[in-house]
């Protein structure tokens, strides 16, 4: 995951709509140029491009099947200035969404659709087991880091399953962010094995004690 960035001013976060998918896409892509966790399972080639069409083929498919995807904004000219896509407890995609899926992965990956599917395959089998929310994806646009848009994010949904009793989990692709996870009360629990480029870090966050509790 991209790096959270730790000073925070007052952003908006709003949910994505259809009109959005370029710009939260785009916002994605410039915040993975460098992860290698991402970038190592792209064939060679035009990596923008690539991370472009990546992005743009997930917030297409999570709008059209009703799944999280939000925005941080700038209140004052409403740029997206950073992007968060979430998977609720028990959520499950249909088939048909399943099979969206792999069709654009093959599109993206091509020959190193094998490593990316494996590499799926072996983070699913690390997730918690009781229901949570799943932070799958953030990521701020470099220009904007700063601007407190990933804090913004991450602290709306944990609001939302702080108050339905729910842990919520990631997965850092990189061990600089564990500590700034931390801070938002996640603790590492698995080192997650990946096919042919970084592992990642599991990260797990109970649910808060509500107050007085």
């Amino acid at each position: 995951m991209s790096q959270p960035e730790q000073t925070v001013r007052p952003v908006a976060v709003v949910p994505a709509a259809p009109a959005d998918r370029d710009r939260a896409a785009r916002v994605l892509a410039a915040a993975f140029a460098t992860d290698a966790h991402t970038v190592g399972l792209l064939p060679h080639g035009d990596t923008d491009a690539q991370l472009f069409a990546m992005f743009s083929a997930s917030v297409t498919e999570r709008l059209r099947t009703g799944g999280q995807v939000w925005l941080a904004r700038d209140p004052a000219d409403g740029r997206v200035l950073g992007v968060a896509m979430w998977e609720a407890p028990g959520e499950k995609g249909s088939m048909p969404a399943r099979l969206r899926s792999v069709v654009a992965a093959l599109r993206v990956h091509r020959g190193r659709i094998c490593d990316a599917m494996g590499t799926n395959r072996l983070a699913d089998r690390h997730r918690p087991r009781v229901p949570h929310w799943y932070l799958a994806v953030i990521g701020t646009d470099p220009a904007a880091r700063g601007r407190g848009a990933a804090s913004a994010l991450i602290r709306h949904r944990l609001g939302a399953a702080d108050a339905r009793g729910h842990g919520t989990y990631l997965e850092s692709s990189t061990p600089d962010n564990v500590p700034i996870y931390q801070r938002y009360g996640f603790s590492e629990i698995a080192t997650v094995p990946a096919r042919g480029t970084t592992p990642l870090i599991g990260m797990w966050r109970p649910p808060a004690a509500p107050p007085g509790g």
